[in-house]
């Protein structure tokens, strides 16, 4: 078996190639977003620059619910509290807990503040967040907490013991899949939670703030775009820059990532610009894995903007000297803001000195409350937005190349392949060859031939799979390009898959996709694993944020590798094609646009989008966001795509199964994070 080294034939290194070139584009396009912003110098241009932001966002949350009921569930008494608990219908029929937390001095009408919480399961409810709260209201504020999607009472899977970031990077796939970014359940639940603050009898609705921290800071920023309601505002532990992020090697979560707004030069720095001329401090920790520097050089981005609206001295940053959290000295900031732009004076009355509530009392939500979950809401939401794709062939492949983005001059571009080793594959001689997919990314291919008569034609290694495949001894021979899911590392893997086409006399070409098997990258997180936070949730989430995914990329690879395999490695028969698991995935995509491929051959591949849709325990580990394009469930699912398949030979086999039980989805994930290579990072301190 040929194994390819990382870097081919000693003069191309390609470890560094996939991360160079999405850190690449999303370097192009941070350049432009800051020459733009640099143009925010006059009221009028901050104005149109503010309306692009809100329509791009926008994009990201549409067909957000209006209204809606809010049911009290009594009052709740805490030393100089009340907590009145409501139930806040944010779609129709599901229903969120929230609070509204009042001092007994409060004087009305009061302003009021929207607590959005960070990602502590029990969402408000830990001390550090019922600390804000108090002392907000303390100060004379009306303050309303309430439970995101995910977190406190609407976690919605009770089978993923990590609780809010795992349901959210779960959820984000479906969501990602019908073009309802999980944003659009975050956002519509704080629009609503904003409602009912300002409903409140003794709120000044004129007078209202929001403010949250980490995944809340997450959630005040959003709301900064998608309300125009508020006031004031302090986003806290979140406001930085995606670029700095991006290259830090970090991952956001799901509701983190903006589809093809990084790529038209989006950043953070817009947050804040949309927000002008209003009132914003900056909450940000100087220990924080969002790079302190990045958070600073953000406001500054900003600042212009604030500047030509008159209004500077409104936007400000706040810096804790410690770690990710809601400090005693943020909390500090934030109430001296509130009470200065909301109030119309600063005020602070010294440090907070009142006791937490248990936080089991302050879970409260009724059993038989109604719960639509965010599951079946994604569900409903492709429902009345599925298109129904074209019946013509060839609108029908054009559609699915501008849902891909394939530029076709580019897939027929010269190809000068380069060999760098040589090798046999239990007796058929082999040699690995690599050349350009596009500026920047290299691919390779390993080219098997059968191995010399009259040794062609042997029996096929038992359990072979031959019969779809054709693999009886031919006088008219094959090209078959194998596509698996890690590429020429899976060789040994899927060999009762592909070694009975050479010992039918055909010619096999195993090819390596951008990021797998020879291109396999150098770890850029420090998680190892397949699924949340590894390696290839950093391309996929980098890709879509920049407006494309791995599964485009990759697809357009395939495809040059059909190029080569024509000019290059053709045996003089048909042109045929096999993918397995991830891999038939991107073979199939490919296949359906490139006619010459006489017959596909499809092995566990996930039987169509919608099904993932529609599991709603399916193995996030082996199914996820590398199998995304998002959105695509608004232009066509896989197999709507037959038709592009007529007169040729088509065969699925295989599909792979979706769905987990609880046990096996704990044990799939425990696994997930165990990738042979052990822990990227040690360090040891002396005892």
């Amino acid at each position: 078996m040929i194994t390819c080294p990382g870097y081919l034939g000693w003069v191309q290194d390609v470890a560094r190639q996939l991360t160079d070139s999405l850190l690449r584009t999303a370097s192009e396009a941070d350049r432009a977003g800051r020459a733009r912003r640099a143009t925010l110098t006059a009221p009028e241009a901050v104005a149109s620059y503010q309306e692009w932001v809100r329509q791009g966002f926008a994009r990201l949350t549409p067909d957000l619910p209006g209204g809606g009921e809010a049911r009290s569930l009594g009052e709740l008494r805490h030393g100089h509290y009340s907590l009145d608990r409501l139930l806040i219908e944010t779609f129709p029929g599901r229903w969120t807990p929230a609070v509204v937390w009042r001092h007994d001095e409060l004087q009305a009408p009061a302003a009021g503040v929207l607590f959005c919480s960070g990602h502590f399961t029990r969402a408000w409810r830990p001390a550090e967040y019922q600390a804000v709260c108090m002392d907000l209201a303390r100060h004379g504020l009306v303050v309303l907490a309430f439970d995101p999607p995910g977190q406190g009472e609407m976690l919605e899977y009770a089978e993923i013991p990590e609780g809010s970031v795992s349901e959210h990077m779960h959820l984000g796939v479906q969501c990602l899949l019908t073009g309802g970014c999980l944003q659009r359940y975050f956002v519509a639940h704080s629009r609503r939670a904003l409602d009912v603050l300002c409903e409140q009898p003794d709120v000044c609705a004129d007078r209202v703030g929001v403010t949250g921290f980490s995944g809340g800071g997450t959630q005040t920023a959003q709301l900064m775009l998608a309300d125009q309601r508020l006031a004031a505002a302090a986003p806290g532990g979140y406001v930085h820059d995606l670029l700095a992020y991006m290259d830090s090697g970090q991952t956001h979560d799901h509701e983190q990532i903006y589809v093809g707004l990084q790529g038209q030069g989006f950043n953070h720095a817009d947050f804040l610009i949309n927000f002008a001329p209003r009132p914003c401090r900056v909450l940000a920790a100087a220990q924080d894995f969002f790079p302190i520097e990045a958070t600073l050089a953000t406001v500054e981005q900003a600042r212009p903007a604030y500047r030509a609206l008159g209004a500077e001295e409104r936007l400000d940053v706040a810096i804790g000297r410690h770690e990710h959290r809601y400090s005693p000295e943020l909390r500090e900031a934030a109430v001296r803001f509130f009470t200065r732009w909301l109030q119309g004076e600063e005020r602070w009355l010294g440090e907070l000195a009142d006791e937490p509530i248990a936080e089991e009392a302050l879970l409260f939500r009724p059993d038989d409350a109604p719960n639509r979950t965010v599951f079946e809401l994604n569900m409903e939401f492709l429902e009345r937005h599925r298109a129904r794709p074209p019946a013509a062939p060839q609108a029908l492949a054009e559609r699915v190349r501008q849902t891909l983005g394939i530029d076709t001059a580019a897939i027929e571009a010269p190809i000068w392949p380069r060999p760098f080793v040589e090798g046999q594959w239990e007796g058929h001689p082999g040699a690995a060859w690599w050349f350009w997919s596009e500026p920047g990314i290299c691919i390779a291919a390993v080219h098997y031939r059968p191995r010399p008569a009259p040794e062609c034609g042997t029996a096929a290694p038992p359990n072979g799979p031959r019969a779809s495949l054709g693999c009886d001894p031919t006088d008219n021979p094959q090209t078959w390009i194998a596509i698996l899911p890690q590429g020429s590392d899976d060789c040994g893997r899927y060999r009762d898959d592909l070694l009975p086409l050479l010992e039918a006399g055909h010619h096999l070409v195993l090819m390596d996709v951008r990021g797998v098997g020879a291109l396999r990258p150098f770890p850029k997180t420090a998680v190892a694993g397949h699924g949340q936070r590894d390696d290839e949730f950093w391309a996929a989430s980098s890709a879509f944020a920049l407006g494309t995914s791995p599964v485009a990329q990759r697809v357009f690879d395939v495809l040059r590798g059909c190029r080569f395999a024509l000019h290059h490695a053709c045996a003089g028969g048909e042109l045929c094609m096999i993918g397995c698991g991830l891999g038939a995935l991107h073979a199939y995509l490919a296949a359906a646009l490139e006619p010459r491929i006489r017959k596909l051959v499809c092995r566990d591949m996930i039987p169509s989008w919608r099904a993932v849709v529609e599991t709603r325990l399916y193995d996030y580990t082996n199914i996820n966001d590398r199998h995304v394009i998002p959105g695509v469930l608004q232009q066509f699912d896989l197999p709507d795509l037959a038709p592009l398949f007529a007169g040729r030979e088509l065969a699925i086999e295989r599909p792979a199964r979706l769905e987990l039980s609880p046990q096996e989805y704990a044990r799939a994930k425990a696994a997930s994070f165990d990738d042979g290579r052990g822990p990227r990072f040690e360090l040891k301190l002396p005892e």
